[in-house]
């Protein structure tokens, strides 16, 4: 298994709209140069793009919109309140071409900002929402939602989680 892990710093960055063009060169760029540099299963079956809160929205973006290149997705503490009405039309807008496996998990307590009082439920009810939406989209989508409780928005919870993701997509 081969994990990447970018880190920014702590350099202030504007939120959203690049996406396109992260998935782009996800796709285009780096997993090309990943497959030709190590020894990797080509097959989408075999490939998972997997994050965590913005990253876990922009992973089931890609393997929604990248159903050749991606078989399974990861999708830890998704912040789907950032573009919920955009992850939702893009779910109801995309034909399922091939099967998809999704992991999603959401703690109870999670929150990105500690001064509102109802954060938690914002990360909770998105995640159960869209588990739902992807349910019904098609049957072709297999998606399982593991509700931690009490678990907070970290990484710490998302390490203690990702064995979880691991059995789901490979253990079948």
């Amino acid at each position: 298994m081969l994990s990447l892990a970018f880190w920014w710093g702590n350099t202030r960055q504007t939120l959203g709209g690049e996406g396109e063009a992260y998935s782009a060169f996800i796709v285009e760029t780096l997993k090309p140069y990943i497959d030709q540099h190590y020894r990797t299963l080509h097959q989408r079956e075999y490939n998972t793009i997997a994050g965590s809160s913005m990253g876990g929205l922009i992973s089931l973006y890609i393997a929604l919109r990248y159903q050749s290149v991606f078989g399974c997705a990861g999708v830890f503490s998704p912040a789907f309140w950032f573009a919920e009405a955009d992850m939702s039309d893009c779910i109801q807008a995309t034909p399922i071409t091939a099967p998809i496996n999704v992991y999603m998990d959401i703690g109870t307590n999670e929150t990105s900002d500690h001064t509102l009082r109802g954060f938690p439920n914002l990360y909770l009810n998105g995640a159960k929402r869209f588990h739902h939406q992807l349910q019904e989209k098609d049957k072709k989508i297999s998606c399982k939602l593991l509700i931690e409780e009490d678990a907070v928005h970290s990484e710490s919870s998302w390490a203690r989680r990702f064995p979880a993701m691991i059995e789901q997509l490979y253990c079948r």
